[in-house]
Parts: C-alpha cells; structure tokens; sequence
C-alpha cells in the first residue's frame, strides 16, 4: 500500500497514514525505514522549522509499479467476484 500511495504522489508521514488508517504510526515507521533500506523509498528531510520530511518513490521503486498495480487489479476483480458467490 506504501508503494501504492507513493507513485501517485511524494507524501509526508501524516499524509500517508491518513491515507492507510488502518497502519498503525509505528507500523508505518517501521516500513518506511525498511523500504528506505532496501532503496525503494526516498526519504527528504527539508531544513525548516518545523521539521518537514517528504517520502517518494525511486526509480527502484517505481518499477515495482506494474507488479503493485497487478496485486490491485487482482484484489478488485477477487472483491467482485466474492460478493457475487
């Protein structure tokens, strides 16, 4: 979902989790740090007061884009198809 939200647009934290209510802060942290580790996620920090940070997809990241959007359009056609069973 992180990867998702993020190729539409960069996002500060609060942005993000409002997007994801059902990610808990610390769960949220805990995935932006390990997607930031594994190069998929850019992590901006802007000098000012207060303290401004945006998050963004690499290009690392954006090519898991057709794999993300595939898992998106699977889970709507399952959606579907479960509500019609």
């Amino acid at each position: 979902m992180i990867v998702y939200r993020l190729n539409a647009a960069p996002q500060r934290f609060n942005r993000l989790q409002r997007l994801m209510p059902e990610a808990t802060r610390r769960m949220l942290t805990l995935r932006l740090r390990e997607l930031e580790e594994a190069g998929i996620v850019h992590r901006e920090v802007f000098d000012e007061m207060p303290p401004k940070v945006v998050y963004s997809l690499t290009g690392l990241g954006r090519t898991l884009m057709p794999a993300v959007e595939a898992m998106y359009q699977w889970g709507v056609m399952y959606a579907l198809r479960s509500k019609t069973v």
